[in-house]
């Protein structure tokens, strides 16, 4: 599945949430996410095939969330 930022999807939470932004890093798309309505709540994902797997990995996350500030 192609995302685009600013689209509105829906998680297995059954949650919305905008794309705020997506960065490739070592092949894989991490994609920012946050939710459409409050209380707001920002995730990170990583895109594997048509498939969303929360970021949970500290080491991993740290390093995803220095990609998003730049």
């Amino acid at each position: 599945m192609k995302l685009s930022d600013g689209q509105i999807i829906t998680l297995d939470d059954n949650k919305d949430y905008i794309v705020v932004k997506q960065e490739i890093y070592r092949n894989n798309n991490y994609i920012y996410l946050m939710t459409a309505s409050k209380p707001i709540e920002v995730i990170f994902v990583r895109q594997e095939n048509d498939e969303l797997n929360l970021v949970i990995d500290e080491d991993e996350l740290k390093v995803i969330m220095e990609l998003f500030i730049k």
